[in-house]
């Protein structure tokens, strides 16, 4: 091709014609032109093709994560109402209104200090935002989503730091004087006989008006964790349906 165009410049200056010369010689810088934003607008739509696919990718992993954390937050949000049952049996019990299974009153004993904190998923998000693909989800709607679900989740993380060290701390540390510390070793091993065996302090326990205040605290932070909980798992559902109503 330009063994073509150096053969017809030598001919029109060979001719003289100047006119000529520059007729072609815009029409070659102006083909040249044409050329350069053919390469450019099909660079952009291969750029925007990659970006576009790479967004589908951000938004398959987004959901992923979100389904990952529904699962967790509802076997939590199982686990606070095993828990809040447990303590409530367990107050029942202290205020001599009601009596049950030995095994069950030492269960639910030690289940009451049990820590079973959410953790949000977080390795797209994160990814999103250390590689600052983050601008290339142009939905503000999803992007709002995403913000409103991590900022919250960043308050409820302050609430349970605070409840961990001021509620859950403390009653572990006070019941612990009342039992035989391989009691909790054998109720996690799912040893029945050795929670069994190993010996409790009932009498002193239900002399202890400072324990059954410990454990009714402990109770209204269940209710508490349970509430904020079940309000993390509709933010999830609803980004859930929303994200699959923008992927159709």
């Amino acid at each position: 091709m330009l063994k073509f165009f150096r053969k017809i410049r030598r001919k029109l200056l060979g001719e003289g014609s100047l006119r000529k010369y520059l007729v072609y010689a815009f029409g070659e810088i102006l083909l040249i032109v044409i050329g350069i934003l053919i390469a450019l607008q099909l660079n952009n739509w291969h750029e925007g093709r990659k970006g576009r696919k790479l967004v589908r990718q951000y938004n398959q992993s987004l959901l992923r994560d979100m389904k990952d954390d529904l699962e967790s937050i509802q076997i939590r949000i199982e686990n606070a109402r095993i828990r809040i049952l447990g303590v409530e049996r367990l107050l029942n019990f202290i205020d001599q209104e009601d009596d049950y299974s030995e095994y069950k009153k030492r269960e639910d004993l030690i289940r009451a200090g049990w820590l079973n904190f959410f953790s949000p998923t977080l390795s797209t998000y994160n990814d999103l935002i250390n590689s600052g693909n983050i601008k290339l989800i142009k939905d503000d709607s999803l992007k709002l989503l995403i913000n409103d679900y991590i900022n919250h989740n960043n308050r409820i993380l302050l609430y349970e730091e605070h409840d961990k060290k001021n509620v859950w701390d403390e009653y572990g540390r006070y019941y612990r004087k009342w039992i035989d510390g391989r009691m909790n070793s054998a109720y996690l091993n799912q040893d029945s006989s050795g929670v069994l065996f190993y010996p409790l302090d009932w009498e002193g326990i239900l002399s202890d008006q400072d324990f059954k205040r410990r454990l009714t605290l402990v109770l209204e932070t269940d209710y508490g964790q349970m509430a904020r909980y079940d309000r993390i798992k509709k933010k999830i559902e609803f980004f859930i349906s929303y994200s699959e109503r923008a992927k159709n």
